[in-house]
């Protein structure tokens, strides 16, 4: 479906007014290392946003220095120049990530897409949309549809959490954002007001792994990334809620078969 859409396509937007929002560049691209990376520390001069949209494989997203994993069919929104921010290939990634960028600037984006992020971080949008938006984009250059992409976007994102969400996105979004707690499987079966043996059964008919191990390896993802910065492996145990130390560097190890340190030290995980 997304095969036709270009590398990359400038929007014009002849006569259109200042203070509107307008869609001015498309992205398309496939990536397969870490070399694809941006952060807001970078990018200071530059003022616009974007919406990142993973089509097939993972990618990450960083807000407010907090990594996430975005996946297939989900998609982020990034102010460019905002601190502690940004997006890019996944320390651990192992396999193509291909998407599109739809970039945005005047007109009150800025807010809007604040407002946006202090409530989900990440959007699962249907594809379909998603293309169909980027097709537009390419057959009408014109102030017309560069001006009515973003307001057309948000309201896809109001409509992208469906009442009945399966039982794996739940629990998902909520390892996510209690995931520096070290959450329980038996603490999350009770926010979702359902037993911890059905969560476990469901969760497995779902995805095909069990509900500790999505957490496990979620933990470690975020270890990884916090080991990439300049805290203390006793800040990281802290802010992470493990019990000690120790208990961190036993829990790294068995993941990586090898020490934090040794990982600080080369930079990657052999496999």
């Amino acid at each position: 479906m997304f095969a036709k859409i270009p590398p990359l396509t400038n929007i014009e937007a002849k006569r259109a007014p200042c203070s509107m929002t307008k869609a001015f560049q498309l992205f398309h691209s496939t990536v397969t290392d870490v070399s694809y990376r941006s952060t807001g520390e970078l990018r200071k001069s530059e003022t616009h946003c974007i919406f990142h949209y993973t089509i097939k494989g993972h990618g990450e997203v960083i807000y407010k220095g907090m990594p996430y994993i975005t996946n297939e069919e989900e998609g982020f929104f990034n102010i460019i120049n905002e601190s502690n921010s940004g997006y890019g290939y996944p320390l651990l990634g192992s396999e193509p990530w291909e998407f599109v960028v739809i970039c945005f600037k005047d007109g009150n984006v800025r807010e809007v897409v604040k407002e946006l992020l202090e409530s989900d971080v990440k959007y699962r949008v249907n594809p379909e949309g998603i293309y169909l938006m980027c097709k537009k984009l390419l057959e009408c250059h014109n102030s017309d549809t560069s001006i009515n992409i973003f307001p057309k976007l948000v309201s896809m994102l109001d409509n992208a959490h469906e009442p009945t969400a399966k039982i794996s996105s739940v629990f998902q979004n909520i390892v996510e954002r209690d995931l520096l707690k070290n959450p329980t499987i038996f603490a999350i079966a009770a926010e979702m007001k359902i037993s911890r043996e059905h969560l476990q059964r469901q969760y497995f008919k779902e995805t095909g792994i069990t509900p500790r191990k999505y957490i496990s390896d979620k933990r470690f993802e975020r270890l990884c990334y916090f080991l990439t910065t300049h805290r203390s492996e006793a800040e990281i145990a802290d802010m992470m809620n493990f019990s000690s130390t120790a208990e961190m560097r036993v829990f790294f190890k068995r993941h990586a078969q090898k020490t934090p340190r040794q990982y600080r030290n080369t930079g990657f995980i052999s496999i």
